[in-house]
């Protein structure tokens, strides 16, 4: 798996990577963070980027939420 995240993500870097990853519902954090230390991340570096990059769809999830509502 972290072959294939690399071949995908080759340019961006570990940190960018586990951000990225961590956006996806299927993967969120279980499958970022062993991703972020298998790239050379500490477990707390990996932990935080996961954690950030879960929380970026967060507002959108909510705008629409909340526009549903206005209809």
């Amino acid at each position: 798996m972290v072959d294939l995240v690399q071949q995908v993500l080759e340019g961006l870097g570990a940190a960018p990577t586990v951000l990225i990853m961590s956006m996806f519902p299927i993967v969120e954090l279980r499958g970022a963070i062993p991703v972020g230390i298998a790239l050379g991340l500490s477990p707390l570096h990996s932990t935080i980027l996961g954690f950030l990059g879960s929380m970026v769809p967060v507002p959108f999830i909510c705008l629409g939420f909340v526009q549903s509502l206005a209809i």
